[in-house]
């Protein structure tokens, strides 16, 4: 009787420190959290300091996610708007021209070309006033993560976009590189999306890049002051080669509203003024047309696929607009809204936390302010939460990351080996990652045990003050402590 009663124990008796990987770590200074559970028999399997709050870089991504989807829906749009102030008459606008932003991070180069075509389809051929590019939807929000704050200067990034109303391509500027077919040729520098000659009048490109044998060595900073957006580029590029580099722009509103004039431009429509940016309301203004940004499902799948910062911290900015009207634009009190989301998820939760922990503490949709806390718990509470919701689910576990097939590939399965196969094809996940005040690599998800049943689970490892821990060790640690789960 007593050899089958322990074969039928469950795995969820397993004392707390079942996380022999997370343990190894802390040997080295670092701080590590972790929980492990059965969503369908409720059952906790292995458990580390699961109520310890960590820094959890772009596991937040989770929640504002799992916001989002609750609040509007996976066929979700935003729109922008394109208004004019002044009369309109055979093709001629006497007045502005009005590019109101509505908050949609899924914007690109293409929809402003369509933008631009579609008003020249209509007869628009020639504004007699300016672009005003109307920020009001934000404002002029308030600098609160230092990697943004250095980015409004100079960035060698593309993570640490400032936030606009009217983004397009995350508000980065991308610089193509198109080696010579000969060493010491120079090669081409062409910024995307524009066509000579229709460049905007912000954008100087500054050194160059030559053709040469070997492994391409690059460096390209933006800077900018002025209203000149500078990029300085150094380095080689082998033989043929062809590389697309991107860059976080430091007046992205501005940015916008002269890729808009060349693409007016290049379809026909001349703007006789100048572009600028407004931060009140344009009015009064008349709508002239509109576009439809992409399906909330699309945005989250860019969002957690790519770990996009810029796409999180707008629909945070959006989620504290709607949720909360009447509230001044603001990303850390979004967070905030985040965070007791986050919270409520703890109600009615198979996985109850003891009394008196702590809340989450959030500041960003994204992850990317370093003041941030949260326990696996909390994590594996939302987890739970959203694995309940049937009409929701199927959206958000489709838009997290498997292994095997992620775009990145920042998750391989090691080479063979026990568990190997499951850790590429059961696992549904969101990594995180910083590397400033100390290493954080996190990562949060789901997985389906060898029987098809479902699984959750939350590691965070911090590294101590000037005792990093790499990345691929970290994630080394969370395969081997998962591995013993596959098997229910």
């Amino acid at each position: 009787m007593l050899g089958l009663g322990l074969t039928l124990l469950p795995a969820a008796a397993r004392a707390e420190g079942d996380l022999p990987g997370l343990a190894a770590l802390e040997t080295r200074g670092a701080a590590t959290a972790g929980l492990v559970v059965d969503l369908e028999r409720q059952r906790v399997l292995a458990a580390r300091g699961a109520d310890r709050a960590l820094i959890p870089a772009s596991t937040v991504k989770l929640a504002t996610a799992s916001l989002a989807l609750q609040t509007w829906g996976p066929a979700h749009r935003f729109t922008t708007a394109v208004l004019r102030r002044g009369p309109l008459e055979d093709g001629v606008l006497r007045g502005d021209l009005v590019l109101r932003g509505g908050g949609d991070a899924s914007l690109t180069a293409p929809d402003f070309w369509r933008l631009a075509l579609d008003l020249a389809q209509r007869g628009l051929r020639r504004v007699e006033g300016d672009l005003v590019v109307d920020e009001s939807l934000f404002g002029r929000l308030a600098c609160t993560i230092e990697d943004r704050c250095e980015a409004e200067a100079a960035s060698a990034h593309a993570f640490d976009a400032p936030l606009t109303s009217t983004p397009v391509d995350y508000n980065t500027l991308a610089l193509t590189l198109v080696a010579g077919a000969q060493p010491g040729e120079a090669a081409r520098l062409i910024p995307q999306p524009f066509v000579p000659p229709f460049l905007p009048p912000g954008l100087a490109i500054e050194g160059g890049v030559a053709t040469a044998a070997g492994p391409a060595r690059l460096t390209l900073e933006r800077t900018s002051a002025g209203g000149i957006d500078r990029l300085r580029i150094a380095g080689q590029l082998p033989p043929g080669e062809t590389l697309t580099l991107y860059r976080s722009l430091g007046e992205p509103a501005l940015h916008a509203g002269r890729l808009f004039h060349a693409f007016l431009a290049q379809a026909g429509v001349a703007v006789a003024g100048a572009v600028r940016v407004e931060y009140l309301p344009v009015a009064p203004a008349e709508p002239l047309l509109d576009h439809q940004g992409a399906e909330l499902a699309r945005a989250l799948d860019l969002m957690l696929g790519y770990s996009n910062n810029l796409l999180a911290d707008t629909l945070a900015l959006n989620l504290l607009g709607a949720l909360r009207p009447g509230s001044a634009p603001d990303l850390p009190a979004a967070g905030a809204l985040l965070g007791e989301y986050l919270a409520g998820a703890a109600a009615g939760s198979a996985f109850p936390a003891p009394p008196a922990t702590p809340p989450p503490l959030l500041r960003d949709g994204s992850g990317l302010d370093p003041s941030a806390r949260l326990s696996p718990r909390q994590l594996v509470q939302l987890l739970e939460r959203d694995y309940r919701q049937a009409a929701t689910f199927p959206t958000l576990v489709g838009a997290l990351i498997v292994p095997a097939h992620g775009p990145q590939r920042s998750l391989p399965a090691p080479p063979g080996g026990q568990g190997a196969a499951a850790w590429d094809e059961r696992l549904m996940v969101k990594s995180g990652g910083l590397s400033e005040p100390v290493s954080v690599t996190s990562l949060a998800g789901y997985f389906r045990f060898a029987d098809g049943g479902w699984g959750a689970f939350a590691f965070l490892v911090n590294g101590a003050p000037g005792h990093p821990i790499a990345r691929g060790e970290a994630f080394s640690a969370m395969r081997r402590d998962l591995t013993a789960y596959w098997t229910r």
